[in-house]
């Protein structure tokens, strides 16, 4: 797959150019272009609003008024729902950013976020802080880890917020093979985790702007109660309202979807999981050693409208399905056609 080039690219060219012209004018000099390209390798990642190695949305579009809410590291069953409830009275919706982890941990919180018309975003699987230093097939595992959990709930999150902000050179490239995008913030209190909650409103207040992405976590604080938390949260909504700003859905602000719904139908990972036959056109799933059970013996009992469950959508068909539910029974047909038509011919 071909990423397009980032910023990182043109400034390495930049500098080995540099480097190279420098060899002929002062040699001495000639290695500064390269140690200030890898020092900033080294830096830019800490900057969540930088897009050094690949995109990077961390505001609204151009022009837009409001401001949109995201909470990070949840579900947690002491904050999440008393933060639902809360949200829900002040009428307006936000987006969870969920490590993969604590959706399997609190599913039905998850369901609980969903239903009350909020967005879920990927923020990997484990939520390890130093995920971008364990190389390019951890950090596709930990996003596909946690694609696969959503998806379990009808969600596909599209945009990906790394754990503490921080990026790297190879997760461009992971996003865009599963046709996610990077999304950070423009505004935090560093509350670090819930861990300083204290004025935490009072401190967003004195910064916030129209466009921004503020950073909130709905995870029990450290130092204070969650009666305490919430009412920080309430008042940053009354505060942004009263300095004139809308509080409005992550996908307004930055013009773009942050999650879709998922129709039915297996996904190419859930096919690596489990044995599945393609049989009479429906999606049948079989055990290792098991019939279809469209051919169970006519005494069976086996119900097999319980068993069949429902095609996928051709919307959410992969090529992985395609061939299991077209190529491999088409080339079966075609063996069994040319079989018989040798048959035929022996005999006549």
């Amino acid at each position: 797959m071909i990423c397009p080039l980032s910023p990182a690219h043109f400034f390495a060219f930049g500098a080995f150019l540099l480097f190279a012209v420098l060899l002929f004018l002062d040699a001495n000099l000639a290695p500064l272009p390269l140690i200030v390209f890898v020092l900033t390798c080294f830096l830019a990642p800490l900057f969540p609003r930088l897009s050094f190695f690949l995109p990077i949305v961390s505001r609204g579009k151009k022009g837009e008024k409001g401001v949109a809410l995201t909470f990070d590291d949840g579900p947690d069953p002491e904050v999440t729902p008393k933060l639902l409830e809360m949200l829900a009275q002040h009428g307006i919706t936000a987006t969870f950013f969920v490590p993969g982890e604590r959706a399997e941990r609190y599913p039905d919180l998850i369901r609980a976020i969903l239903a009350g018309g909020h967005a879920i975003g990927n923020h990997s699987y484990s939520h390890s802080p130093f995920l971008m230093l364990k190389g390019s097939k951890v950090l596709r595992r930990e996003v596909a880890s946690a694609q696969t959990v959503f998806r379990r709930f009808g969600i596909v999150p599209l945009a990906f917020r790394p754990p503490v902000g921080v990026t790297n050179a190879q997760l461009g490239r992971v996003l865009l093979e599963n046709g996610m995008f990077c999304l950070n913030f423009s505004l935090r209190a560093g509350d670090m985790g819930n861990r300083r909650v204290a004025r935490l409103a009072q401190r967003l207040l004195a910064k916030v702007a129209p466009g921004d992405i503020v950073l909130l976590h709905d995870v029990t604080p450290r130092q204070v109660d969650v009666p305490y938390l919430l009412n920080e949260f309430s008042v940053l909504i009354e505060g942004i309202r009263q300095r004139g700003l809308e509080i409005v859905p992550l996908a307004r602000l930055i013009g773009k979807e942050v999650m879709q719904l998922r129709q039915a139908g297996p996904s190419a990972v859930e096919l690596s999981g489990r044995s599945q036959v393609a049989c009479c056109s429906k999606w049948l799933p079989a055990g290792p050693g098991q019939p279809c059970p469209a051919h169970q013996p006519k005494d069976s009992n086996v119900d097999i409208t319980r068993q069949m469950a429902p095609p996928p959508s051709p919307a959410s068909v992969t090529a992985a399905e395609v061939k299991t539910l077209v190529v491999i029974p088409v080339y079966n047909h075609a063996k069994t056609l040319h079989w018989v038509a040798e048959r035929a011919l022996q005999e006549g």
